[in-house]
């Protein structure tokens, strides 16, 4: 064959290698852009399903809130189309967000991100628009503080005072006192503090006086641990059934005699009293004490399941019987407090308003607490005439233990209240 036969076939051959060059240019070029349009959609998915399982977590928001804000995060992070979904404890889907109501196993949400992505070298070669997805989950899980007693004041002195001659055990939990002092954990008299499975520890010091003992020693010098339920919102008055009292008149509910009663849950302006010998039974739900008491000192049983007690005073009419609820429970083996299982409540016994300063009092014997007890300003007075235990947190501002008897408190997260948080699950 002759050169000149061979002229011509340099074209097809810069032809070819030119086709394969954009191949490789938008393997490179584009494919990174495709990459980097997905990274872009994971951030979308992440931030709107996360903003939108905050709002969910919260038990106040609308099915509206929740799938603006997850669009709105979705479409801030560049993503053109938005799927979201609610989702249950299992991540199964359980409801379409925005459809005007949230299902009630919702526990958290799926939002799929999506928007175009146009090539640019791969469009010479024929590939148009692609469609760039990611997907992501948030689930709502509540965490419980790890202490089974947290003392929360900087600056009371003591924070914590032990004092009698019982034993009193923290069983699988942490006892913590964030005072500062010297004192800030005191222990007088011949009884015993364990912390069972747990550490004591206390931001300042340890005081001791008389043959009582400390197990394990308690480790000063500890960091503050800040109140675990600091964001927890209280109940609105309003939307609860007024029992006894009204805004303007709160009375005192009084209930004495041998006879057994049975209250409702809702408001009682004015507060509770029970002196008599009568069984009193609380039936489930939200009671709030709106100014007065809850006093429960008469020799009958108090049984109340189900039930989360809010201490507060009457707004309308803040003195008096509408002054600021004081409480003062007072036990004997058969009588209980147990919490809610379920709703914005859940595992929560007491709240006590944090612009309420009255000490608070329980005492008794046998199973009587369950679930956390929150007094955040107050001083909570503890006293065990007999042996009084419970699967029980406190989280109090100061606290006091005392008494001849043993007092046994038990931890277990599963049976507390958590704050709501909201995290990424897939």
């Amino acid at each position: 064959m002759s050169c000149r036969d061979e002229k011509g076939q340099v074209l097809p051959l810069m032809l070819l290698f030119l086709l394969v060059l954009l191949g490789i240019l938008s393997l490179v070029i584009d494919g990174g852009m495709a990459y980097a349009q997905r990274r872009y959609m994971q951030n979308a998915a992440d931030a709107a399903t996360l903003a939108g399982a905050v709002l969910l977590s919260k038990g106040v928001s609308s099915d509206a809130q929740i799938a603006d804000a997850a669009a709105y995060y979705a479409q801030a992070n560049r993503a053109t189309s938005v799927t979201i979904d609610y989702i249950n404890a299992q991540g199964t889907i359980v409801g379409h967000a925005g459809t005007g109501s949230i299902p009630g196993s919702a526990t958290g949400l799926r939002v799929i991100a999506s928007s175009q992505y146009r090539p640019s070298f791969a469009a010479i070669l024929g590939v148009g628009s692609m469609t760039v997805s990611a997907s992501a989950k948030a689930s709502v899980r509540s965490q419980a503080g790890n202490a089974t007693i947290l003392a929360l004041s900087e600056t009371a002195c003591p924070g914590f005072d032990a004092t009698g001659s019982g034993t009193v055990t923290a069983n699988g939990g942490n006892i913590h006192v964030n005072a500062h002092c010297s004192q800030a954990l005191r222990q007088t008299g011949s009884g015993s503090l364990r912390a069972v499975g747990g550490q004591i520890t206390v931001v300042g010091g340890y005081s001791k006086v008389g043959s009582g003992t400390a197990t394990p020693p308690p480790i000063t010098g500890a960091a503050v641990i800040p109140d675990p339920l600091a964001a927890l919102q209280p109940p609105n008055i309003g939307s609860y059934p007024v029992r006894h009292g009204t805004p303007n008149d709160p009375d005192t509910l009084l209930i004495t005699g041998s006879s057994s009663t049975t209250l409702d849950p809702g408001v009682y302006y004015g507060g509770i009293k029970v002196t008599g010998s009568g069984n009193v039974t609380l039936q489930p739900g939200v009671y709030i004490i709106a100014g007065g008491e809850l006093t429960f000192t008469g020799s009958g049983h108090i049984i109340a399941d189900g039930v989360f007690v809010y201490l507060t005073n009457d707004p309308w009419h803040p003195s008096g019987d509408g002054a600021y609820a004081s409480l003062e429970v007072t036990g004997s083996s058969g009588s209980r407090f147990r919490p809610m299982s379920s709703g914005p409540y859940a595992n929560l016994t007491f709240f006590q308003d944090r612009a309420n300063t009255n000490q608070a009092e329980i005492l008794g014997s046998g199973d009587l607490l369950g679930g956390t007890c929150y007094f955040p300003k107050a001083r909570l007075k503890v006293a065990g005439s007999g042996n009084l235990v419970g699967t029980a947190q406190l989280i109090v501002d100061t606290i006091e233990l005392t008494g001849s008897g043993n007092i046994t408190f038990t931890y277990n997260a599963d049976s507390f209240y958590g704050v709501p948080v909201a995290v990424i699950i897939e």
